[in-house]
């Protein structure tokens, strides 16, 4: 058998050719286009992950609401002060009777925030269960049974918030830590302060008689708009609803139990850090 030399320039067509440079940059412009059409894809399906989730949460809390109202036959204190300058807030309460522990009280949307005053979690407290005491020694709104509310299924009891403050970063606080470290000045404009209640589009009259109107003296603790512009809302018949904050802060309807914007009378009152789009007023 005889071999013949290999000729100068001969290709084995065994051996796979390289790319050349339009090759490759075609396979890199096909692989952005389809990047740049699955993230987006990624992203709302992670938005739509984190929304299930917060969902879920604020269910479970529903189903705490009651469990705790069976045991004590009113609705939990927005917090309770004890003779040492300590304070029991709701989610501590939760965390000690019906929640086990505080991962309940956690937004994944927010997942940097933690249950303590700047909870991701607000208490529509106003109406529900204020037990700040007033100047003449009353409890401003508790304690409160379901049989004073008749419009469970049309009225809050939490929702997401974004608490007094639009400014980062967020102040994280232990679950019993009773106050920012922060100057006030400084912590009221802060994302959050305050989270763990939500204020209703107008304060009871009954709130009149105390220094501290809204959640932080004249600052109000608002809805957050962070699931994709609206907020998620656990209500007293135990639902969830997705709304709009500048919707579910028109008017009283949907705060003071009644499903009836006038049914409480209310103060004039006007928090400075009020959203200049959320218009407050009747139906």
């Amino acid at each position: 058998m005889i071999l013949l030399p290999r000729l100068r320039g001969f290709r084995d067509s065994r051996k796979a050719e390289g790319f050349t440079l339009i090759e490759l940059l075609v396979v890199i412009a096909i692989i952005a286009i389809l990047a740049g059409m699955l993230l987006p894809a990624l992203a709302r399906a992670k938005s739509r992950a984190q929304d299930i989730r917060c969902r879920s949460n604020l269910r479970q809390l529903g189903i705490g609401l009651h469990l705790y109202t069976e045991t004590h036959q009113y609705l939990p204190p927005h917090q309770v002060r004890l003779s040492d300058g300590r304070r029991l807030r709701w989610f501590n309460l939760f965390a000690r009777e019906v929640t086990d522990g505080y991962d309940v009280i956690r937004d994944p949307a927010v997942p940097h925030w933690i249950a303590g005053r700047n909870a991701p979690y607000g208490y529509n407290y106003k109406f529900l269960g204020s037990a700040r005491v007033k100047f003449s020694g009353e409890y401003e709104r508790f304690p409160v049974p379901f049989s004073a509310l008749p419009a469970l299924s049309q009225t809050l009891a939490f929702g997401c918030a974004d608490g007094t403050g639009t400014r980062e970063p967020y102040e994280p606080l232990a679950p019993d830590a009773v106050r920012s470290a922060l100057p006030p000045e400084e912590s009221v404009q802060r994302i959050g302060n305050h989270g763990y209640v939500i204020d209703p589009p107008f304060i009871p009259t009954y709130s009149h008689d105390q220094e501290e109107r809204w959640a932080y003296y004249e600052y109000a603790s608002l809805l957050s708009r962070r699931h994709n512009g609206r907020a998620n809302l656990a209500f007293l018949d135990g639902h969830v609803e997705s709304l709009v904050p500048a919707v579910a802060s028109r008017n009283n309807r949907l705060w003071n139990g009644f499903a009836d914007p006038l049914a409480v009378p209310v103060l004039p009152d006007r928090p400075v850090n009020w959203p200049a789009d959320w218009q407050r007023g009747p139906p």
